[in-house]
């Protein structure tokens, strides 16, 4: 299996790495969970591999999020949306998204376990490098006004993706 022709789109997507995950977040309703796990899977795949190394480049970052993400809830969570529905939220046909799952489980020996221990790790690395990265920030506490203003956007846009998430519960998810 050639990784390289697996995972590498013809050219680079149009659609920057930030806002392919803001999406993935936005339609995917899975578990904040998942993406902890998503990211403990693409290290797996990248570092323990050692006859097909996987290299993130900017031709395949979008397919390996996806498919990682889609694992991740599959994985993880209870209820998931069908291949069908991820390949909607990745642009990529079902057909590619069911040949990158494939693969993807193929180069990591079909292992998905996380121990807690792991999760742990994985998360307070996370929570470390975010808060590092906030630092370099003013702070919104200094500047009321907009802190409020944030908030009620905030409050709006996580009414609206609880909205469209239950709106999405009964297509394309089982049980």
């Amino acid at each position: 299996v050639s990784t390289q022709s697996t995972w590498d789109s013809l050219k680079v997507p149009p659609i920057g790495v930030s806002e392919y995950l803001q999406r993935i977040v936005k339609y995917a309703c899975c578990s904040p969970e998942c993406f902890i796990f998503a990211l403990i899977y693409l290290d797996r795949l990248i570092t323990q591999n050692d006859k097909n190394c996987v290299v993130i480049t900017p031709l395949n970052v979008h397919r390996l999020l996806i498919t990682s993400v889609l694992l991740a809830a599959k994985a993880r969570d209870d209820t998931y949306y069908s291949n069908a529905y991820y390949s909607a939220i990745g642009g990529i046909s079902n057909a590619e998204i069911n040949k990158l799952e494939g693969t993807f489980l193929v180069l990591v020996g079909f292992n998905l376990f996380i121990t807690p221990e792991t999760y742990e790790q994985y998360k307070t690395y996370l929570l470390q490098h975010s808060n590092n990265q906030n630092r370099a920030k003013p702070p919104i506490s200094s500047q009321p006004q907009q802190q409020a203003q944030g908030a009620a956007n905030m409050e709006v846009e996580e009414e609206e993706d609880n909205s469209l998430c239950h709106k999405m519960a009964g297509r394309n998810k089982f049980s």
